[in-house]
C-alpha cells in the first residue's frame, strides 16, 4: 500500500491536508494529514466522502453528445471536432465574444484556469463580472483596504474577544473551531452575531440575532455607542483613515433606538455588545458570507470594517477583519493568458439570465461550462434556464450529469482531483499545496488541463506550447521558483506558506487604496430589496449544508426524500403546520414542495432551506431566489428573498437527520 499527501480542492475555508491510501491502483482510505499546519489530522464529512464521489457508479466516463434528445458516446477526436466546428462558425459570423465562459470554483486547482487560456487564445470571450458567492464582500474590502488580507489563523489565540459575524465555523470552517475553543478556554470572550442559533452560540458569551440583512444597521449603532462611551481610538482614524469626519456624521444618524426597530435586537443588548467590543484590547472578527448576500451586503461589510477601524483593531495582534485574501496575485506566471485575447466582454453574475437574453452586438450563441453547475446555483434559475434555451451550443466539463449537464449539447468527462496533478492555493489561508495523481481515471476521462490543451492544439490556437500537466505546472511556478524557491519538488514534501504573508496584516499602516489610507464608510444605511409583506411574511435563508459543498456530493442522493424547510415553532403554529408535514414554499418567482422541520434554531420571520440539492432530485431552491444587482460587487443577493410556506394537506415521513 502507498500513502500520498494531497489537499482537498473544494471551495472551502480549510483546504484540508489529506493522506490518501492506495492499493492496487485504487484509493481504499482517505484521512487527515496530522502534519498539515492548519488542519492537523482531521477532516470534515465532505473530506471523507471524496471516496464515494471518486467511485460513484454515476460518473461520466466518456464524452457524450446529445442527438435527438438522447445521449450518445463519441470519441475525444469527435468531441474536439464538434467543438472546433461550432466555435469557428460562431466566431466567423458573430465574433468570439458570442461565446460565454461560465467557470467557477467547484474544483480548485491552478491548472483548471487553462479554460480561460483557451478562451483567450480563441480570441477572447464573454466572461463573468462579480461573484456568485462573495462578490459584495470582496468589493467592500477592496474599497476599505485596497487589497484583502487575513491574519494567520493562530493569531486568534492573541485576541481577547472573538466575533463570529455571520460565520458558522462548525459547518463551514471546522478547523477554526479548536482555535476558537482554545482561545475561549484561555479567557477570550466569544460573541456570535447570526440570526440562526448556530453551534458556537452554545458556548458564546453573547448571541445577537438580527433580522436577516440588518447587520449593517447593528454595526452603525454599535459605533454610535462606542463613540458616546469614548471607547473609540481616533488616533488610528486620524493617522491612517480617510473620510473619518464624514463617517462620524453618518454614525450620529444611526442610534441604538433606531437599530432596535430595524434589527429586532433590543437597545440594551446592542449597547452591551458595543461596550464589550469597544473595551476589548484586541478584538478579531471572522466574517461569514451569508450576511453579504443582500441588496445592502457590500455596505454591510463596510460598516463592520469601519467598526474595527474605529476601535483601532486594524493592524494589531489579535485584531482584524478576516474575510479572505488576495496575496497570491502576481506570484505565478499568468496561466489564463490574458495577452492572447483580442476582444473581451463581461456580464454581471447576479443578472446573467437577463444579460444573455438581452445581449446584442453580438448575442450569446454558445456557452462553455467548467467547474460550475449554474442551472443549480444561479439565482432565479427558471429564468436562467430560459436564457440557456436560446443558445445554439452548450458544452459542459464535469464528472456527473448535473442539472447543467442535462441541458448541454456535449458533455466532456473530467478527472477527479485524485486522478490528476495540480496546485491548490486557498483564499482563506496562506498555504500552497501540491496534489499528485494517485490513481488512474475511469474510462477515458481526462484532466481539464489536458482537455483544453488538446482542444487548443486541435484548433491550432496560439499559447499552447506545453502538452503535459507537469510542463504546465513547472512553467506556472517559474517566477515563484526564481523569487522564493518554491518548486514542485519542495511542494511534494508538504504545503508551503506564502513567503510574504504577515502574521498581522496592515501593521505598517499601509493600505492599497487610492488615498493610501483605510477608507471609512460614508454611505447611509439602506434597507432590503425584498422586505417581507403580508403575502410573503418570511425571509428565506439558503445556507450551506455541512455535508455538501454547494451542489457537490449530491450525485447519489435519494431523490425520494423530500427537501426540508426549517421554521420556528411559532411560525409553524401560525400556519397550522406540524413536523414532517408536506407543504409548499413560495416566493414571487415560483414555488416548490417541501417537508416541515420545526426548530428554535431558526428565529421567527425566517425560513431555512439548505441550498445545493439538484433539481432532478426534488431540489432547486434557487427557483425562488431573486436576480438583481446589489450595492457592491456585483455579488448575488440570494438571501434577500421574501417567501411564504403553506400547507398542502399531506403528511410525510419524519424529518431526515444526516
Amino acid at each position: 500500500m502507498k500513502v500520498f499527501k494531497s489537499t482537498c480542492p473544494l471551495d472551502c475555508l480549510d483546504s484540508c491536508g489529506l493522506l490518501v491510501h492506495v492499493e492496487n491502483d485504487r484509493v481504499v482510505k482517505i484521512e487527515g494529514d496530522a502534519d498539515h499546519p492548519i488542519t492537523r489530522g482531521f477532516l470534515c464529512s465532505k473530506g471523507y466522502r471524496h471516496l464515494e464521489r471518486l467511485y460513484s457508479p454515476r460518473r461520466i466516463t466518456e464524452p457524450l453528445l446529445k442527438k435527438h434528445g438522447q445521449w450518445q458516446p463519441v470519441s475525444w477526436q469527435q468531441a474536439y471536432h464538434i467543438i472546433a466546428d461550432k466555435l469557428t462558425g460562431i466566431k466567423e459570423k458573430y465574433g468570439s465574444t458570442a461565446v460565454l465562459l461560465h467557470d467557477g470554483a467547484g474544483a480548485g486547482g491552478m491548472l483548471h484556469n487553462l479554460d480561460r487560456r483557451f478562451c483567450n487564445a480563441y480570441g477572447g470571450v464573454t466572461t463573468l463580472r462579480g461573484s456568485i458567492c462573495w462578490g459584495s464582500g470582496i468589493a467592500a474590502q477592496e474599497q476599505d483596504f485596497g487589497r484583502l488580507k487575513l491574519h494567520q489563523w493562530d493569531d486568534i489565540l492573541n485576541a481577547n474577544l472573538i466575533v463570529l459575524w455571520g460565520r458558522d465555523p462548525e459547518t463551514t470552517n471546522i478547523h477554526m473551531v479548536p482555535l476558537i475553543r482554545k482561545a475561549v478556554a484561555n479567557g477570550a470572550k466569544l460573541m456570535v452575531i447570526n440570526p440562526l442559533k448556530i453551534k458556537a452560540a452554545e458556548y458564546a458569551h453573547l448571541h445577537l440575532r438580527p433580522h436577516p440583512g440588518t447587520d449593517g444597521a447593528l454595526a452603525l449603532a454599535m459605533a454610535q455607542v462606542i463613540i458616546e462611551q469614548n471607547l473609540h481610538r481616533p488616533d488610528f482614524a486620524t493617522q491612517y483613515g480617510h473620510n473619518f469626519t464624514e463617517y462620524l456624521a453618518l454614525v450620529k444618524n444611526h442610534s441604538p433606538e433606531w437599530a432596535q426597530r430595524v434589527t429586532g435586537i433590543d437597545e440594551k443588548t446592542i449597547r452591551e455588545a458595543a461596550i464589550i467590543y469597544g473595551q476589548a484590547d484586541a478584538a478579531t472578527i471572522l466574517l461569514g458570507y451569508g450576511m453579504q448576500r443582500y441588496a445592502n451586503g457590500g455596505n454591510t461589510v463596510r460598516a463592520i470594517d469601519a467598526l474595527a477601524a474605529l476601535t483601532g483593531n486594524i493592524g494589531i495582534t489579535g485584531g482584524g477583519i478576516n474575510y479572505a485574501h488576495q496575496l497570491w496575485r502576481g506570484v505565478f506566471n499568468d496561466i489564463a493568458g490574458k495577452h492572447l485575447a483580442t476582444a473581451s466582454r463581461q456580464m454581471a453574475v447576479p443578472t446573467l439570465a437577463d444579460e444573455i437574453l438581452n445581449a446584442t452586438a453580438p448575442p450569446i450563441k454558445a456557452m462553455i461550462v467548467t467547474r460550475s453547475n449554474p442551472v443549480n446555483q444561479m439565482p432565479n434559475i427558471n429564468k436562467f434556464k430560459q436564457a440557456l434555451s436560446t443558445l445554439d451550443f452548450i458544452v459542459v466539463v464535469d464528472l456527473f450529469m448535473t442539472d447543467t449537464a442535462e441541458m448541454a449539447d456535449l458533455v466532456l468527462p473530467c478527472t477527479h482531483f485524485l486522478e490528476e496533478k495540480n496546485l491548490i492555493k486557498s483564499s482563506w489561508n496562506y498555504h500552497l499545496s501540491y496534489c499528485p495523481q494517485v490513481v488512474q481515471p475511469p474510462g477515458i476521462c481526462k484532466p481539464d488541463v489536458v482537455i483544453f490543451t488538446e482542444l487548443a492544439q486541435h484548433m491550432h490556437l496560439p499559447g499552447f506550447e506545453f502538452s503535459t500537466p507537469k510542463q504546465w505546472l513547472e512553467w506556472v511556478l517559474e517566477p515563484a521558483a526564481a523569487n522564493y524557491g518554491i518548486t514542485l519538488a519542495k511542494l511534494a514534501q508538504g504545503p508551503i506558506t506564502h513567503p510574504t504573508a504577515a502574521a498581522v496584516p496592515f501593521e505598517d499602516g499601509q493600505f492599497e487604496t487610492a488615498s493610501g489610507k483605510f477608507e471609512f464608510l460614508t454611505a447611509p444605511y439602506q434597507g432590503l430589496h425584498e422586505p417581507i409583506c403580508d403575502q410573503y411574511p418570511l425571509k428565506l435563508i439558503t445556507a450551506h449544508h455541512k455535508h455538501y459543498m454547494h451542489s457537490q456530493f449530491y450525485q447519489d442522493f435519494d431523490d425520494q426524500v423530500p427537501m426540508e424547510v426549517e421554521i420556528n415553532p411559532l411560525e409553524a403554529k401560525k400556519r397550522g403546520l406540524s413536523a414532517g408535514q408536506r407543504a409548499k414554499i413560495s416566493s414571487p418567482r415560483g414555488s416548490m414542495p417541501v417537508k416541515i422541520v420545526i426548530t428554535d434554531k431558526v428565529p421567527e420571520r425566517v425560513a431555512l432551506v439548505y441550498q445545493g440539492r439538484w433539481l432532478k432530485q426534488g431540489g432547486g431552491i434557487n427557483q425562488l431566489t431573486p436576480d438583481f444587482i446589489p450595492d457592491l460587487g456585483p455579488g448575488t443577493a440570494f438571501y434577500d428573498c421574501k417567501c411564504e410556506i403553506s400547507s398542502t394537506g399531506r403528511r410525510g415521513n419524519p424529518p431526515l437527520r444526516l
